[in-house]
């Protein structure tokens, strides 16, 4: 639970800054395709990996 919510914490700091960057103009956006392939990749990599976490976790789940 705590790691939620260090790691929400860290989102909402991540997505505050850039998005006042990106109002404020102080930084541009620039995202090559190569950069967004590399993006693409790492997000399926993580569903992969929490759908076989979970699957793995239900399997092991001791009942009471």
């Amino acid at each position: 639970m705590g790691i939620a919510v260090f790691l929400s914490i860290a989102c909402f700091e991540i997505i505050s800054g850039a998005i006042e960057q990106i109002v404020r103009g102080t930084q541009e956006v620039d995202i090559s395709p190569s950069v967004l392939w590399m993006l693409v990749i790492v997000l399926g990599i993580n569903i992969f990996v929490a759908f076989y976490e979970r699957r793995i976790g239900k399997k092991s789940a001791v009942v009471f």
